[in-house]
């Protein structure tokens, strides 16, 4: 996971087999999320354990490729996008959300953790992994166009800005203009 300051650090959480990463997240019971054999937090010390915020994770991946980041719909419509946030660092990956309903209308209905797919990220185990997104920690999203599933191409289409508030914070979304 990487922590908000840019921090990599990692740990074990036990899920259920039914249950996908964002959700998980998403559901602690205070933000708490309890991690056994902790490695990279800074804070000094060891153990076998340790009791982290959620608030504090800027998005999360599992090593196991069979973890999915959230339960995938059938016909979900996929855009690629663009993602800021507030510590000034960012991703680049596929948004799913149900088929029929506006990127905006999914993202103001969303989850604390967002799934983002496809996203290369430097020093993971894979050349693509799927994230948990912390979206409270977001600042901008860019819609870089739709991706066709069959060729997993993006095609680029004019684009509006929008300002969505959040609890603790704005969002700008940047989205096409045809929606």
């Amino acid at each position: 996971m990487r922590l908000r300051g840019g921090e990599t650090a990692s740990g074990t959480a036990f899920l259920l087999p039914i249950q996908a990463l964002g959700p998980f997240l998403s559901s602690r019971k205070g933000g708490l999320l309890s991690l056994a054999e902790p490695k990279g937090f800074s804070e000094s010390g060891t153990g076998s354990h340790v009791i982290i915020r959620t608030s504090t994770v800027l998005f999360a991946w599992a090593d196991d490729a069979s973890l999915q980041v959230d339960h995938r719909a059938a016909g979900a419509a996929s855009r690629r996008i663009h993602i800021a946030f507030d510590d000034g660092s960012s991703v680049d990956g596929v948004l799913s959300f149900p088929a029929g309903i506006r990127v905006s209308d999914f993202l103001a209905r969303a989850e604390e953790f967002i799934p983002l797919r496809d996203v290369a990220l430097a020093g993971a185990s894979r050349a693509s992994v799927d994230l948990a997104v912390n979206f409270n920690a977001v600042t901008t999203i860019r819609d870089m166009g739709h991706v066709d599933a069959k060729a997993g191409a993006t095609s680029a289409v004019p684009q509006l800005s929008t300002v969505i508030k959040r609890r603790r914070s704005s969002l700008t979304l940047v989205a096409p203009a045809d929606l």
